[in-house]
């Protein structure tokens, strides 16, 4: 005589979904299965027989099903086989999550995704950071100020460095440094001469911008706005590098943020006048991922450089 059927889906019951107490319940089943007895499970898992008894007689019912044969010894029944199978699976999965939850408490393991719009701040800031937690893998991600506030609201980005007049609510901030925007112009030509030039000087000039989404483009708009000037004669470069190269070959005068201008001989970085006040420079979180223990420890790597006029 066979015993009751058993349907696929009550055995492939997702084991997974059962809380913390049936995961303890869990744990007991397979430490009988593997051990054959009711006290040397108990032994192993450093509780009583009694107790591994009920949790064993819990899992039984919270699968509904009989999963040991009892008649001789520990043996197990045949529905219970499928089950013993997955249930080793998942406190397998389970041990794995703890030892991966203790790395990451730790910074012995893991992964750190960092987004930047400035480099000359971020990467100094990384290289501290990796030399600290060698075993964290740090991703790294270029782009302008509003796709790094993207990866951030998105979760592709853990971190991200980039200029800022004013920080978003969502976003856990702290600060490194303070810049200004310069006019960038070839060294040879006679603006480079120039301790500080008007937005009135260079309107009728040919001019070269940043990409939208930038934070110089916006603070290159904004100071024109503000002193009710039109450029009139623009041309988008994306990215600083590019604007720079532009700016060296003669196809016009370009802007740069005072602590990016970095080194160029070919190049010198002009004051303007009536400029907007200072931007900061900023490590950015979500304030969701500010207590996760790489991000946190960066954080607190932060040391605020103060302004930082144009390096060369």
């Amino acid at each position: 005589m066979t015993g009751p059927q058993v349907s696929k889906a009550a055995v492939e019951k997702d084991i997974t979904a059962l809380n913390l107490n049936s995961l303890n319940d869990l744990r007991a089943f397979v430490a009988v299965v593997e051990h054959g007895s009711f006290s040397l499970a108990a032994r192993q898992l450093g509780v009583s027989q009694p107790a591994v008894s009920q949790r064993v007689r819990n899992f039984e019912i919270a699968c509904g099903l009989h999963l040991l044969d009892r008649r001789a010894g520990v043996a197990l029944a045949d529905t219970g086989r499928e089950i013993y199978h997955r249930a080793r699976l998942v406190i397998a999965r389970v041990d794995e999550l703890e030892a991966t939850a203790l790395d990451l408490l730790g910074l012995k393991g893991g992964k750190l995704s960092a987004g930047y719009a400035t480099p000359a701040f971020a990467i100094p800031l990384i290289a501290r950071f990796r030399e600290k937690f060698p075993a964290i893998e740090v991703e790294y991600q270029f782009g302008n100020t509003a796709g790094l506030f993207e990866g951030l609201r998105q979760c592709r980005l853990d971190v991200a460095v980039t200029s800022l007049l004013s920080v978003p609510q969502d976003l856990v901030a702290r600060q490194v440094a303070t810049q200004k925007l310069m006019l960038c112009v070839p060294k040879e030509h006679p603006l480079a001469q120039e301790k500080c030039l008007s937005i009135s000087q260079i309107a009728d000039a040919q001019l070269l911008i940043r990409e939208p989404g930038s934070m110089t483009r916006a603070l290159v708009e904004q100071a024109f706005n503000k002193h009710d000037q039109l450029a009139n004669r623009v041309t988008t470069i994306p990215t600083r590098e590019g604007v720079k190269e532009a700016v060296a070959a003669g196809l016009g005068f370009g802007f740069v943020l005072s602590g990016e201008f970095g080194s160029d001989p070919r190049l010198v970085a002009v004051e303007l006048l009536d400029m907007l006040e200072p931007v900061g420079v900023y490590v950015l979180c979500h304030s969701e991922a500010a207590d996760l223990p790489a991000v946190q420890s960066l954080l607190e790597m932060v040391e605020p450089a103060g302004f930082l006029p144009v390096a060369g």
